[in-house]
């Protein structure tokens, strides 16, 4: 979505009267680069915690009480709610 967005508003940061410098544009694109990595960032802190998360809750469990991903691979379950679910990053 936001690559989408980004390609509809992008052309409207490069004005005909700055060229050929561009520098809206120029700094336009520098901006949303370190957007987006503060984003990738932001997300793999997220899914390092969750996935931690995930592991004391089943270490804390009783052997035999979390179903193996058999049984919950096809539940129409979310990732939150799959106790087999972990992220890859």
């Amino acid at each position: 979505m936001g690559a989408c967005i980004g390609n509809i508003a992008g052309p409207f940061f490069f004005k005909s009267e700055q060229a050929p410098g561009y520098k809206l544009g120029i700094s336009a694109m520098l901006v949303a680069n370190c957007l987006e990595l503060i984003l990738f960032v932001l997300f793999r802190i997220m899914f390092v915690r969750a996935n931690k998360a995930k592991d004391r809750l089943a270490a804390e469990r009783q052997e035999g009480s979390i179903p193996d991903s058999q049984e919950t691979a096809f539940a129409d379950l979310t990732d939150r709610q799959n106790p087999n679910f972990r992220y890859v990053y």
